[in-house]
């Protein structure tokens, strides 16, 4: 009996081995299989990471461009405003002028007089008349 119960044992004990290999055998099977995901996610991530930099280059281009844009409009606001200003100053100051002009008489024909646009010293438009 003590034989029987022996080689009971052992049957138990193979059949164990045999259960234990065969986990290992599709534990190493899953690894395997999930190291190649591994390895294809590593290279998805290294990819990414290298479009991020390259988009990163792009962006930061992209926002000097914008900035440099932003500030030659701004200076183009600033010159079209001073000069429309400029503009109606000088209109308003010939259409005054040209109220203060006497009409001429009979010989004066020959020589007319028409306001003309110098520039002064103080880069203000001087309106004065001169013969023509």
């Amino acid at each position: 009996m003590k034989r029987n119960n022996m080689s009971q044992h052992g049957a138990t004990l193979q059949t164990y081995n045999q259960e234990l290999v065969k986990c290992l055998e599709d534990l190493r099977t899953k690894r395997k299989d999930l190291l190649q995901v591994v390895q294809q996610e590593e290279q998805e991530k290294a990819t990414i990471e290298k479009n991020i930099e390259t988009l990163q280059d792009k962006l930061s281009g992209v926002c000097d461009n914008l900035e440099k844009h932003k500030t030659l409009c701004e200076s183009y606001d600033r010159t079209i405003r001073d000069t429309e200003a400029g503009f109606k100053k000088l209109s308003k100051m010939m259409a005054e002028e040209k109220h203060k002009v006497p009409k001429t008489c009979k010989g004066a024909a020959k020589e007319s007089k028409r306001p003309t646009i110098q520039k002064a010293k103080s880069k203000k438009y001087d309106l004065t008349m001169q013969k023509l």
